[in-house]
Parts: structure tokens; sequence; C-alpha cells
């Protein structure tokens, strides 16, 4: 096993990684801890995969609902967050899930207009911008919420995310232009689209707002 030859193995830490990994997704979300954090100590001269080891493992405590340890691994990230010049990203990301947890939806919107600048991952460029739009919603800033449904709109996302997005749009169009009869026509053009067949209930209950 590569991690039994840790002093002969070049990729023993990306093997811990790998490993935390593995229970993160499983949902044995102790045990992922624990190995992130063994990972965190002993690479903690790399900055990169340290900082990636404590950004799992603040991960891993809020899924256990630790958010006060979770916090505190996550004032360690982001003090050393300039340490490295790539791979920003994901801590960037779970400094806003933490935002958002603590209720600090500007503190959120400003990690994620970070994050999204620094991902290539395709799915993260999609389901990000649609996260902002609803937290720039929540804070009533609908002319940055409506840009940010529009980019999820215009991208390749599942359509699910891309319907909803759709029917943000509209509602926040309306609160914008205060144009209802807009709204209705623009909810009721939705029916006529087969593919939104599965949403129909959705749509007649915006349309009854």
């Amino acid at each position: 096993m590569i991690i039994a030859e840790k002093g002969l193995s070049n990729y023993v830490d990306e093997a811990y990684m790998l490993l935390a990994k593995t229970n993160f997704y499983k949902g044995s979300y102790f045990t992922a801890t624990e190995y992130f954090d063994y990972t965190a100590k002993a690479y903690k001269k790399d900055k990169k995969i340290y900082l990636a080891a404590m950004t799992w493992k603040a991960r891993s405590l809020m899924q256990l609902k630790n958010f006060e340890l979770a916090a505190r691994v996550l004032d360690t990230v982001k003090f050393n967050l300039d340490s490295v010049k790539s791979e920003k990203a994901d801590p960037l990301a779970t400094l806003a899930q933490m935002s958002i947890y603590q209720n600090k939806y500007k503190d959120a919107i400003s990690y994620l207009e970070q994050a999204i600048k620094e991902t290539n991952k395709m799915d993260s460029r999609t389901r990000w911008p649609y996260i902002l739009a609803q937290l720039y919603e929540s804070e009533k800033e609908y002319d940055a919420s409506l840009k940010n449904y529009t980019k999820v709109e215009n991208s390749n996302a599942p359509f699910e995310m891309y319907f909803n997005a759709k029917l943000s749009k509209i509602r926040i169009n309306d609160l914008l232009n205060d144009q209802s009869s807009n709204r209705k026509q623009a909810l009721l053009k939705l029916l006529k689209d087969d593919k939104n067949f599965d949403y129909t209930d959705q749509i007649y209950y915006e349309v009854a707002e």
C-alpha cells in the first residue's frame, strides 16, 4: 500500500488526501477529519497541501456541525491564503460556506466573487454564480443578482438549475420594473415549453404570487 511506503514514495501526501476525501464522501466525517488533520500537520511546509488539508478539515467539521472549531480552522486557512499563488478557489469557497452558516452574507459574497475568479472548474463556474445570485438577492442587490442568474442561464448548467435561474430572473425583473403583467406573461410562456412540464406546479405557484 502506498501509505506504508512513506519513506519511498513521492505521492504519500496525495495518498493521505485521497484516503481522507474517500472517507468524507462516504460520510465518515470524523475519520476524514483525522486524516486531514494528520496531513496538515505532516506536510505543513508544503503550503498547497497544508492549505488543502485544512480546507477539507473545515468542511468535515462543518458536516459534523462543529462550526466553532471549523471557524478556527478557517481562520488559519485565511491567514495562510497569501502563501500560495494558485489553488485558492476551494479555500475561498469554503470560507464563503462558513460565512453563510454564520449569516454573514456580505462576507460570503466577497469570498465567492474571489473564488469564481480563481477557479478553472466548469461545474464551479456554473454552481457558484447561482449561489452568488441567491446571496445578492437575499441582500436586495437585485442588479447583481440578475447578472449572476443570467450567467447561469447562459451556461451549461443542469436543467433544474437553469430553470430556477430563469424563474428567479422573472421574479427579480418584476421587482425592478414593477410590471406584474409582464411577469405573468413570462411565466405563462414557460408553461408552453415541454421541457418545463415537470415544473408546472412551481410555475403556477409563481403566477399566483
